[in-house]
């Protein structure tokens, strides 16, 4: 565990480093296959037991993409802090709960038309007197989470991502897409999130093979609207791809890469169909962004 929280410091302290680093370029181009459809572009459901339970038995809905795709990593984050609290005092306890509850956990309105952030004003206050280790063992930083907070989009409503790159070290220039107007955040901090994670690959000893296939993982991972404008699609990486780059990654990470990731809900290269209700790969990407603060 500490040389893990080693590497995680490494991906939060050392961001600032790293970001606009014009080194070695390792580009990788965006092939859009292994497309996915997560269903309506409004659809929404609730998280499971475990998650509303840890969340104070929220009964709010949340994106059924976020859902679907991000509950193996919410259920690691609720054991790994559910077997921390004695370590904290209560106070930080609950307002770090309630950050993380309310900063991965956006909500829907009842009409289904907007999502919105909920405050989390008052704990991000109280968080600051509170030790870092919580967060940063988690992969989390409170400032980037707490920097969603009382934010709201439309649900309804596909946009221009206004940005033409997400890493223009790394990715080649975004293909012409239109994207659900909340995932705009998601893919302005896509960028710092490749930084951070080649950074922290290279302290490790990561090989350079390994670690252009992990870059490769967070260029393609792109969430979009469909031609219609009215569903959620997504592109990803096979099922062969996600093994083989597990394989590659050191014991130090891989253990706790596998914890939150299973090759298994990946479509396949012979998935001739092209389309798969699997979970997209997209999903740590989600997560990825909000652990970096932009």
């Amino acid at each position: 565990m500490k040389a893990i929280t080693v590497i995680l410091l490494a991906i939060l302290g050392f961001n600032s480093l790293v970001h606009g680093n014009k080194g070695k370029r390792d580009v990788t181009s965006h092939s859009l296959k292994y497309e996915m459809d997560h269903g309506a572009l409004n659809s929404c459901k609730l998280p499971s037991i475990k998650v509303r339970t840890f969340c104070n038995y929220m009964n709010a809905s949340v994106p059924s993409y976020i859902v679907d795709t991000a509950s193996k990593q919410m259920s690691y984050i609720v054991d790994y802090m559910n077997t921390q609290t004695s370590k904290y005092t209560s106070a930080c306890v609950t307002a770090a709960r309630d950050i993380v509850c309310k900063g991965l956990l956006p909500q829907c309105s009842s009409d289904f038309r907007i999502l919105s952030f909920l405050s989390t004003s008052k704990s991000c206050q109280s968080i600051n007197s509170c030790p870092t280790g919580l967060f940063t063992a988690i992969g989390r930083t409170s400032a980037a989470l707490c920097s969603l907070s009382g934010k709201q989009y439309s649900l309804t409503t596909c946009v221009n991502p206004a940005i033409t790159n997400i890493n223009s070290v790394h990715c080649h220039a975004l293909p012409n897409i239109t994207v659900p107007s909340w995932i705009v955040p998601v893919l302005k901090a896509q960028g710092n999130a490749i930084n951070a994670q080649r950074l922290a690959y290279s302290l490790v000893g990561v090989e350079q093979s390994c670690t252009s296939q992990w870059t490769n993982f967070l260029c393609r991972s792109l969430v979009s609207c469909n031609h219609d404008q009215n569903r959620i699609i997504s592109f990803g990486w096979s099922k062969e791809e996600c093994t083989s780059s597990l394989k590659c990654l050191p014991a130090i990470l891989k253990t706790s890469t596998e914890d939150q990731f299973d090759c298994n809900i990946f479509p396949s290269k012979s998935d001739s169909a092209g389309l798969s209700s699997h979970f997209s790969l997209i999903a740590a990407t989600w997560l990825l962004a909000v652990w970096i603060s932009e």
